[in-house]
């Protein structure tokens, strides 16, 4: 399979040059060379339940032009042969009025998906639970595959990480983790000591 040739962009010094697509193919290992349909996000019940108003279980990661929804599917909706995360891609009449621009955006979220998805599948498969994902398009207008291909990876790493339960390296700690006690003052008349 030939990968198609990528035109030059230019990027501002001082700023990291965007990943090619041709290197994005050379690290995919050939087992995940497919999306097969298993993984596809096709029950209404799942997707109905995956965008409800209401629900403290939903994790979401957003890296624009990308807004990514998951949610625990319940033993009760499992089904027989089910996926690990099963994933559904969304591009709103609003972004784009012609089918063309829609289909080629939604080409690009999957392929992005389908060839970085290995730490989520991992992540999922740790915690032994099972998952709903759908990646919605924000931007209003195309953008190159590059570009889509450096958000999908952020937005997965980020998800994966929400689904392991580790905080990301940098990341404020949580409302409920305990902070480092303050350092005391020095008392009144003296001078703290210097190191």
């Amino acid at each position: 399979m030939k990968t198609p040739a990528l035109s030059p962009q230019k990027h501002k010094p001082g700023q990291a040059a965007p990943r090619s697509l041709a290197s994005l193919y050379a690290a995919a290992p050939c087992g995940s060379c497919r999306l097969p349909k298993r993984e596809h996000l096709c029950r209404t019940r799942l997707t109905d339940r995956l965008f409800e108003k209401s629900c403290p279980d939903l994790l979401t990661a957003t890296r624009f032009p990308l807004r990514a929804l998951c949610r625990p599917v319940p033993e009760a909706l499992l089904a027989e042969g089910q996926s690990r995360v099963e994933v559904l891609f969304s591009v709103s009449k609003r972004s784009f009025k012609r089918a063309v621009r829609r289909n080629r955006a939604k080409r690009q979220m999957r392929e992005a998906y389908r060839l970085q998805r290995r730490p989520l599948l991992e992540a999922a498969e740790s915690s032994g639970r099972h998952y709903s994902l759908a990646f919605l398009w924000m931007g209003k207008e195309p953008l190159p595959t590059a570009q889509v291909a450096r958000a999908m990876g952020e937005v997965l790493s980020r998800l994966a990480e929400k689904l392991s339960g580790s905080p990301r390296p940098g990341a404020a700690p949580e409302a409920g983790a305990e902070a480092p006690a303050p350092a005391q003052p020095a008392p009144s008349g003296e001078t703290p000591p210097t190191p």
